[in-house]
């Protein structure tokens, strides 16, 4: 639901007496382009998208090759070699043998453009969205069907995925038992108009984080990802998470940023079920579970990101909580799918720390001093820190790339009160766009990582720019603050 300048979600449902919810939502550099969304806008075609759930939403491939392998313990077998560009756009493959274990021990690994080390490494039941193997979990990209008079179970995966030089496809047993498996992979010629190379990133797993011991008071980190692209999905798994086992919250941050810019209020609402995992399987065309029915402690869910895709230009990191306050015990896994590139598509090209470069700010605050941590980030420990509280503006002269292709100020500040708010000028040009806005508050956790994107028509050809920061009044005073800064210059179109 696109909108040009401002967006209010309201509900009839009172939640003064319990209740919850989250929205996600993304901001975009400019609207330029955007028609704000009406509920008279024709949205058949879309409806009739999502509900293509078991069929390939490409259509049919052009090719498919198909072939019967058993794949001996400790064996390596390749399903799939092309050395000219492609599309891998289907993947269908049928077993009568994987049990729980085997979807551990069963791998698939994929390397493009004879990359150097696999682009995709990951266990059978995290590509395809389920690692318990107990029910079907049907998304309309990724998923499971089980027939539960043959005990045949037919994957599925539909994401798009692209090379431009070469693809190679194996599967690998691990596992102490042979695998008997039939494989039909579809593939069209590469259209260079859909998936020029210039823009686009090959499809790749993080590293599988397997069944690990919980730590008390500690999140489980599930991936860290370096370079740029976004994300596609997720599958995350808990065994023996008896206390609590879906209250954990999902945490995920870009960029850099220590405040989850993406947080859930339990494992079960990132995917997004708001009453635990008692009765598997649940599903929808974009996410669902499977565990043991009536427990809460053993489960796997996915959750794809068509409509809510997570972009980032320099890093993400993924981490979950266990129990309610990391006190769930048991085990986490799980790994995350994405189309990436190695390099970063943006670069900090400056940093203020304000006790030691007071000298580069104007402002007409005297600097403060706060000792605080951060909300969602259990294992950083209380730091102080100095910054501004200015009532008019703060001003200061930064340096970027001068090939940018726009910039993000990322701030620390203290969220003891919300509703912060700020103009924003560019050499003396006010950012039109939208103003630098952050509703909510924490008064326990205080310190907040946020970000604010400034389009690069303020910015594009210059190699340093007069940043000027004018609080706002929209309620509750003028509480926007400063207590650190990053810029960051986007770099121009990802490129292979």
């Amino acid at each position: 639901m696109p909108f040009v300048k401002r967006c209010r979600v309201t509900s009839t449902v009172k939640l003064t007496s319990g209740g919850w919810g989250h929205v996600i939502y993304h901001k975009f550099a400019t609207g330029e382009g955007v028609k704000t969304f009406e509920p008279t806008d024709d949205v058949s075609d879309l409806l009739a998208l999502w509900q293509k759930v078991e069929e390939n939403p490409l259509g049919v491939p052009e090719k498919t090759d198909e072939k019967s392998v058993t794949v001996l313990p400790g064996e390596k077998v390749s399903v799939f070699h092309q050395d000219t560009p492609g599309l891998l756009s289907g993947w269908e493959l049928k077993c009568t043998s994987l049990d729980t274990e085997s979807l551990k021990n069963l791998r698939v690994v994929v390397t493009w453009d004879a990359h150097s080390q696999p682009d995709i490494n990951a266990p059978f039941g995290t590509f395809f969205g389920n690692e318990c193997g107990y029910h079907s979990v049907r998304t309309l990209l990724v998923g499971s069907v089980r027939n539960e008079e043959t005990k045949e179970t037919r994957f599925y995966n539909y994401c798009p995925m692209p090379f431009w030089k070469s693809a190679e496809v194996f599967l690998v047993n691990d596992g102490k038992k042979q695998v008997e498996i039939t494989v039909r992979i579809g593939h069209n010629p590469l259209d260079s108009r859909k998936y020029p190379s210039e823009k686009c990133g090959w499809f790749r797993s993080s590293d599988y984080y397997p069944p690990t011991p919980n730590v008390p008071g500690h999140d489980t980190h599930i991936a860290s990802i370096k370079g740029s692209g976004k994300m596609v999905y997720g599958t995350i798994s808990g065994w023996g998470i008896h206390h609590a086992g879906c209250e954990g919250d999902v945490r995920v941050t870009f960029d850099g940023l220590r405040t989850p810019q993406v947080e859930s209020d339990g494992s079960e609402s990132w995917m997004p079920y708001g009453w635990g995992f008692e009765l598997p399987p649940q599903e929808n065309p974009a996410s669902g579970y499977d565990g043991i029915t009536r427990s809460n402690a053993d489960w796997s869910m996915i959750r794809t990101l068509m409509g809510d895709f997570y972009p980032f230009f320099t890093s993400l990191d993924f981490r979950i909580e266990h129990g309610e306050m990391n006190n769930g015990g048991g085990k986490h896994s799980g790994q995350i799918f994405y189309y990436g590139q190695d390099a970063a598509a943006a670069t900090i090209t400056d940093t203020l720390v304000p006790d030691r470069e007071t000298r580069r700010v104007q402002c007409d605050a005297p600097l403060s001093e706060l000792l605080a941590r951060y909300e969602g980030m259990p294992d950083e420990k209380p730091f102080s820190r100095f910054g501004w509280r200015p009532q008019a503006f703060l001003s200061l002269t930064v340096s970027i790339s001068q090939k940018n292709s726009g910039l993000i100020l990322q701030r620390l500040s203290d969220q003891e009160k919300g509703r912060q708010a700020a103009k924003v000028y560019v050499d003396g040009e006010l950012v039109s766009e939208r103003i630098w806005y952050y509703s909510d508050s924490n008064p326990n956790h205080r310190w907040l990582d946020d970000e604010f994107q400034i389009p690069a028509r303020y910015t594009l050809g210059k190699e340093k720019v007069e940043i000027r920061l004018e609080p706002l009044d929209v309620g509750g005073g003028k509480t926007f603050n400063l207590f650190g800064l990053r810029v960051l210059s986007i770099g121009k179109e990802i490129k292979n």
